[in-house]
């Protein structure tokens, strides 16, 4: 599968080739991944998670901000509908558009779940 690997600390998402959209897939990594993947990419994929960030507001508590780290990526992998998929509940109210996520991840929001085999090419995107 070829697309855009995000990183944000120790979770990752894919998203297509453009990064329009994401794929909607919670991403995990089979056992031995790395065995099977070249040196090269397994450490710029950790050096990834290690650059991202999350940087509260000092002046304003609700508001964070996220640093994303993207690689242009292909890889091998199983994509299979997500057992613990959930989706999120509308409100009642037919003039509200807001979902109520208490009590979700990311993995349980997503509808499909992406084992990543290894990783065959990894090409870092410049900011």
């Amino acid at each position: 599968m070829k697309g855009i690997l995000s990183v944000l600390k120790n979770d990752t998402s894919i998203l297509d080739p453009d990064g329009e959209a994401t794929l909607e897939a919670f991403v995990v990594f089979q056992e031995g991944w790395e065995a099977r993947s070249p040196k090269k990419a397994i450490l710029d994929f950790q050096k990834m998670g290690k650059e991202s960030a999350v940087f509260p507001s000092k002046r304003n508590p609700g508001i964070v901000t996220l640093k994303y780290q993207s690689a242009d990526a292909v890889i091998e992998g199983v994509l299979a509908p997500n057992p613990d998929y959930r989706p999120p509940v509308s409100s009642k109210s037919p003039t509200e558009f807001l979902f109520d996520t208490t009590g979700f991840d990311h993995r349980s929001m997503s509808r499909y779940r992406f084992e990543i085999h290894r990783i065959v090419e990894l090409h870092r995107r410049k900011k």
